[in-house]
């Protein structure tokens, strides 16, 4: 049993942050070794694939999700997020990015139903008509996964009954809340962190990179509110990386040993001390290396 306990049923939250969500393995990889496991694991965007890898298998989520991460980094339909937003542009053209992603979580999960997954999984999408959330989790392992990262211009909208639903790091880049209505009463989130950009960059920006920038703003924001208000009911820690290119599909596995750094310096700080066998987290409040920003 693990030396870090939490009140059950716990949740692993996985954000959205396209290549920086190669991270989130090495993070949940320490999280497993230390014997912390979840009974609900809820993702957004591409961290809804990795959740999904998950939960279809915790004991081997590592080689799976190492195995995935590194076909994408090879596939070039996928990696060139410039060509992608130019399909986009171009109309029709955006199908291609959705099927070529599809081939690759097809490998993974084939015709796979989110009930036959070993653990509880939540994906999550934003409703085009209401701007709200939308939890998915009745679905094709593959729909859903697909309807979750669906990011505006670069891949359609994926219908759901009358509905239109895209991205779900619209308006849950951080998906606590939903964790919370699946019944969580703790919370690790493995977080991809703010995208930013040194200063000497800012005027190179090409214009997509710039909307994606002041995009992945907006979910920070997002992010804080929903944080602070999950910490006032439950124990939330939160696992949280501060490097990284979003845009470089081909490098991502790149960040798989700084989210393990991350994850055992966050993880050991909430270790027993003083010779006792285990702590329990049981307060709640916002614990890890996340920075609320300010007011």
């Amino acid at each position: 049993m693990s030396q870090i306990r939490f009140p059950r049923p716990l949740a692993f939250v996985f954000s959205g942050g396209l290549a920086r969500s190669a991270a989130q393995i090495g993070m949940c990889e320490v999280a497993l070794e230390l014997g912390i496991k979840p009974e609900i694991v809820v993702g957004s965007s591409t961290g809804a694939i990795n959740a999904a890898v998950f939960a279809k298998d915790p004991e081997n989520f590592g080689p799976a999700a190492r195995d995935l991460w590194g076909g994408v980094a090879q596939d070039k339909a996928l990696t060139s997020i410039w060509r992608s937003t130019l399909r986009g542009l171009a109309g029709g053209g955006s199908t291609r990015t959705q099927t070529m992603l599809r081939k690759h979580l097809h490998r993974v999960f084939l015709d796979m139903h989110q009930s036959e997954l070993a653990i509880n999984f939540v994906a999550v999408a934003t409703d085009l008509s209401s701007g709200h959330s939308a939890a998915i989790e009745n679905s094709n392992v593959v729909d859903s996964l697909i309807t979750s990262a669906a990011f505006p211009i670069i891949m359609a909208p994926m219908p759901d009954g009358k509905d239109l639903l895209i991205d779900g790091s619209v308006v849950a880049g951080v998906p606590v809340s939903q964790a919370l209505a699946a019944g969580a009463k703790s919370i690790i989130v493995f977080d991809t962190g703010a995208s930013e950009v040194n200063d000497d960059d800012v005027e190179s920006l090409g214009w997509y990179e710039v909307l994606a920038l002041a995009f992945t703003h907006l979910i920070r924001g997002q992010a804080d509110h929903d944080l602070a208000l999950a910490s006032t009911s439950v124990p939330v820690v939160v696992i949280s990386q501060a490097t990284g290119n979003p845009f470089s599909l081909r490098r991502a596995v790149d960040a798989i040993p700084e989210g393990r750094r991350l994850a055992a310096e966050v993880l050991l700080d909430l270790a027993p001390r003083h010779g006792k066998d285990f702590r329990v987290i049981s307060k709640p409040g916002l614990y890890g290396n996340y920075a609320l920003g300010p007011d």
